[in-house]
């Protein structure tokens, strides 16, 4: 690579192009992150490699070393967007995964010291504030002031629809969170239409959407 400083492109691209395949094996999948590792060694293109290799560990699920590879090409180039974008989602799908939890909370005000504000990471500390099983006082009133803000933004995005029931419900307002829910639902993708209904079926039986602390 050393040796031959554009070396870093046809690798960089190749890996692309191999991750853009759906019908990609395991050994191209393992070919791909090879070729980003490499590029990264060269001193030409290292932002745009250690991204690529954060988008890899996307893909596979493993949002911790994604994050890492996204800092990795942020200090060689802070301005990198795409690297910027991809911490944040790192970040969101690790705070994810740790449900409605405190540690969850932690997370999130840690994730907005990094990257700012975010609107992804608002919208889930208002679904943690309003779905942990073990609320605390003005957990509720501010979920409601963060959601309310997020939908003024984009009012037909469903599932900031779907927090929204999520928060009345919480706060008992069970003719509100049946209207949000519902139109979240009409909203949403097909997808995800399963879970939101089985939400609305909860709240038109006067009873709130609780995560499973973890």
């Amino acid at each position: 690579m050393a040796l031959n400083p554009d070396a870093w492109i046809a690798s960089t691209n190749l890996g692309i192009e191999l991750m853009k395949s759906p019908a990609r094996t395991s050994q191209e999948d393992l070919r791909a992150k090879g070729l980003f590792e490499s590029a990264t060694e060269s001193v030409l293109g290292r932002e745009q490699a250690w991204s690529n290799l954060g988008q890899w560990h996307l893909v596979h699920g493993d949002a911790e070393r994604a994050a890492e590879r996204f800092r990795a090409s942020l200090a060689a180039d802070p301005t990198h967007r795409r690297a910027h974008g991809g911490l944040a989602q790192a970040l969101i799908a690790r705070t994810s995964a740790l449900g409605s939890t405190r540690a969850a909370l932690d997370t999130i005000h840690a994730a907005r010291t990094e990257i700012g504000n975010d609107a992804r990471l608002a919208q889930l500390e208002a679904w943690v504030l309003a779905t942990r099983p073990d609320p605390r006082t003005g957990d509720r009133q501010r979920a409601r002031e963060i959601i309310t803000k997020l939908v003024a933004q984009r009012p037909g995005d469903a599932g900031l629809l779907d927090t929204t029931a999520a928060a009345a419900a919480a706060r008992g307002d069970f003719p509100a969170a049946v209207r949000h829910a519902e139109d979240a639902l009409r909203r949403a993708l097909p997808a995800v239409q399963p879970q939101l209904r089985g939400r609305l079926d909860l709240y038109r039986a006067g009873r709130p959407f609780v995560s499973e602390g973890r």
